[in-house]
Formats: C-alpha cells, sequence, structure tokens
C-alpha cells in the first residue's frame, strides 16, 4: 500500500511534470547548490522549471500519459527541465552540461516523441523563435519588394522621359 506522501508527490509529479509535453531528463547530482541555483534562476527567466524527482514515482506518474517510454531515462540520479518552448530547455540543459562536466543530458521528451541525448544536443542548436521569425519575414519579403521595384520602373522611367522633355522645352 503506498503511503500517504509518495500519493501525494506522485499527484504533484502529475500535475507539474506530467502536464508538459516538454521534458528534458539530466543528472545534475554532482552540481553544487549556487550552480543549481543560478540554473534555476535562467530557467525562470525562460518560463521553464526544474524538479529533481524520484524515479519510481516518476514512472508511476507518466504511466497514463504519452511520455511513459521515458523510463530509459530514469535510472540513476534524475532531474527534469521542463518548458513550454522545447528549443529553450533544450538549449538551456545543454548549456549546463558544457559549463559544467558534472552534468549529464539523457534525453527527453518533446513535442510527443522521445528524444535522445543527441537529438536534443541537434534542438538545442536551433535559433530562437524570434530570430527564425524574423529570417521567415525577410525571405518572405524579398519577392514582394522585387515586384514592387519592377511595377515602379516603367513609371520611374515615364516619369525621367517627362522630366526631360520639360528641361528641353525650358532650354528652348
Amino acid at each position: 500500500m503506498p503511503s500517504v506522501l509518495n500519493t501525494y508527490a506522485v499527484k504533484d509529479f502529475e500535475s507539474s511534470v506530467g502536464a508538459s509535453e516538454n521534458m528534458v531528463f539530466i543528472d545534475c547530482s554532482r552540481l553544487n547548490s549556487e550552480a543549481t541555483y543560478n540554473f534555476r534562476k535562467k530557467l525562470a527567466a525562460a518560463d521553464a522549471k526544474l524538479r529533481v524527482v524520484n524515479n519510481r514515482l516518476l514512472k508511476v506518474a507518466l504511466c497514463d500519459t504519452d511520455a511513459a517510454s521515458v523510463s530509459e531515462f530514469c535510472k540513476g540520479p534524475t532531474a527534469v527541465v521542463t518548458g513550454a518552448d522545447p528549443v529553450v530547455i533544450s538549449q538551456q540543459a545543454s548549456d549546463l552540461a558544457k559549463a559544467n562536466d558534472t552534468v549529464v543530458v539523457k534525453g527527453g521528451f518533446c513535442l510527443g516523441e522521445l528524444m535522445t541525448d543527441k537529438d536534443i544536443a541537434k534542438l538545442a542548436k536551433i535559433p530562437p523563435r524570434e530570430i527564425l521569425l524574423s529570417q521567415l519575414l525577410s525571405v518572405m519579403n524579398g519577392p514582394i519588394t522585387g515586384l514592387a521595384t519592377v511595377l515602379a520602373g516603367p513609371i520611374r522611367g515615364l516619369g525621367n522621359v517627362l522630366n526631360a522633355i520639360k528641361d528641353k522645352n525650358e532650354e528652348a
């Protein structure tokens, strides 16, 4: 029979971790408290969270969700980074792993798909959403600008011809 404390912990995991569709699993057990605090602060600024979890209780919490297959990442000390944007949480976890040799990215579950540590590293290399949107808008704006220039050409040429005729008539 499960204890009351474990029952509440499972419900808490279900509401916080299970509700997120984007999770990155890391081992940050050898990270000191100051570095962990700074990491949590960076995550909070990016609208993400870090939860250190009990593997067995996490498996129970996720067993009825799409993320039930994450049990392969629940070996050894596990912390879960959750957030709305999978790219942001992947970048934050990868940056922490690069800055600290003791941190290991185990894998993740993003947008309904199980991801390995290599997939998380690839996802972390994607530029932020704002930069991607600006690149898309510049690509979309190029043909329209070209069309406007082409359509304005004959009118500009007519204006130049009329100015030349006006100048010639003024000289005469």
